[in-house]
């Protein structure tokens, strides 16, 4: 008889309070609340992030030391292994803000876009003219 122990998994999924879309960002970590000692750390993506090998019975801190851009921090979180497959933390956008959407593009591409234009529309009627003088 050949016995295995399975490894426990625990899905963490870092979620807009408002959509309850994940969001990529959230600088997390698991923290062993004995001894303060971080157990696991990651930055959250577009999809939930498991964690294997945590001690089935056993609490945990889920801390977020830093919230994706235009959210506030959210609160700790105490789970516990094998009561709570899926833990699910939430953030809330700070009031008058606005959620980074990944355009760091800025003034100076619109300032490009708008250069380029301009020479398109010259190099269009510049050609126009020519073809009438002929």
């Amino acid at each position: 008889v050949v016995m295995t122990d399975d490894l426990t998994q625990t899905v963490i999924s870092k979620q807009d309070v408002a959509d309850g879309k994940e969001l990529p960002g959230a600088e997390l970590q698991i923290i062993d609340p004995e001894t303060g000692e971080v157990i696991h750390q990651w930055i959250s993506e577009v999809e939930p992030h498991m964690v294997e090998g945590l001690i089935e019975g056993k609490s945990y801190i889920l801390r977020e030391n830093q919230a994706p851009l235009g959210y506030d921090i959210a609160e700790e979180i105490t789970f516990t292994v094998g009561e709570d497959d899926h833990v699910i933390m939430k953030d809330e956008l700070i009031p008058g803000e606005s959620p980074d959407t990944g355009d760091d593009s800025g003034p100076m591409l619109m300032l490009a876009l708008a250069v380029a234009a301009a020479a398109a529309i010259v190099a269009i009627a510049a050609g126009r003219s020519r073809r009438r003088v002929r």
